[in-house]
């Protein structure tokens, strides 16, 4: 019976591969964060719009219809509002799961290279949309 022996990985080809996951990790959450400020500017062009027609329709109506409308575009701005706040939320708890292993990285990296060759996660990096983890 022969023994296999695992082949060893050098540091070099080790840090190789968790740079690999760092930048597919920061490219995740550039990416995160790009798509929360396209929701927040999507759902205000929506709402102004939405306002716009209200006040056109608003001129054209009477009084039983008009509390209908006011009472429906309430209710859609409403909705919209909430939409948008779950998904920020969402997305909020995702980059803070993402900017917890770059941190990680950063220093797995830096302990094997001997210096602070990472570090702006660690350093400056807000850890998620509302508030700044260090």
């Amino acid at each position: 019976m022969s023994h296999t022996q695992k082949p060893t990985l050098g540091e070099d080809a080790k840090i190789s591969i968790v740079m690999h996951e760092y930048d597919t990790l920061r490219n995740e959450i550039l990416l995160k964060y790009s798509t929360s400020v396209q929701l927040i500017t999507q759902t205000f062009v929506v709402l102004v719009a939405l306002l716009g027609a209200l006040v056109v329709l608003l001129q054209a109506t009477t009084i039983l219809t008009t509390k209908a409308l006011f009472l429906t575009s309430l209710s859609l701005t409403g909705a919209a509002t909430v939409l948008v706040l779950i998904s920020i939320v969402w997305l909020d708890y995702d980059t803070k799961r993402a900017s917890g292993r770059l941190r990680e990285i950063e220093s797995q990296v830096n302990d094997r290279a001997g210096e602070r060759l990472l570090l702006w996660e660690t350093q400056y990096g807000w850890g998620g949309t509302f508030r700044k983890v260090r």
